[in-house]
């Protein structure tokens, strides 16, 4: 049925990405020998803003807003982990008509998502390429409005799901403490619940990086 084609097509997301991730990180061998004297700095932390673009069951409702703040630590210099927190949202206003009955729909929603991520890197003399998996938990909130010919139906509510996230992107080092960079994430979500309404969140995240060391 189209639930198991749905739930096909995730899978097949996810098994692609993977592979470029397996096929990507053994690439280090092609990497400057002398960059990792930059780590002598452990930590660093990256301010990220830019679009989320709804995939799944969202896959009708507007490009939004994406932020985060993450909290990185260097285990040598082509592994790190990332301990983040972020927000972003999307909505969707429009008219639909089912068996002949229509009916205007207005929705917004947003999620926190904090999350863990296994980062592989390849470090570069100019910086450093990466693609990495994890995980972690998505705050939903979920503000739905449908007005029919029956009346106004009015649905708030909140919850917690879990995700899965797929990373990849480019970091250009300023300095030894500065950098900047793009990256680019796919998210796979578990089900959000907002009365009768059940929806997950997958979707592709493009941000830009704003970052320092140390």
């Amino acid at each position: 049925g189209r639930n198991s084609m749905l739930k096909g097509n995730r899978i097949a997301k996810v098994l692609f990405i993977v592979s470029v991730f397996i096929v990507l990180f053994p690439a280090h061998s092609f990497a400057a020998d002398g960059s990792s004297s930059k780590y002598i700095k452990p930590y660093y932390v990256s301010l990220k803003a830019g679009i989320y673009s709804p995939t799944g069951d969202l896959e009708d409702f507007s490009t939004g807003f994406s932020g985060e703040i993450s909290l990185n630590r260097y285990f040598s210099p082509n592994f790190a982990i990332d301990a983040s927190v972020g927000y972003f949202q999307t909505d969707y206003n429009g008219t639909d008509f089912t068996f002949g009955t229509g009916y205007s729909s207005d929705a917004d929603i947003y999620s926190i998502p904090i999350t863990a991520t296994f980062k592989g890197i390849i470090p570069l003399v100019f910086g450093e390429l990466y693609a990495g998996v994890g995980g972690g938990v998505q705050y939903v909130n979920s503000d739905i409005t449908i007005n029919s010919n029956f009346g106004r139906l009015s649905l708030d509510d909140s919850g917690a799901v879990w995700s899965f996230q797929f990373t990849g992107g480019f970091d250009f080092d300023i300095n030894e403490t500065f950098f900047i960079g793009v990256e680019g994430k796919y998210i796979i979500t578990g089900d959000a619940e907002v009365g009768p309404f059940e929806y997950n969140l997958d979707g592709y995240f493009v941000s830009g990086v704003l970052g320092f060391r140390f």
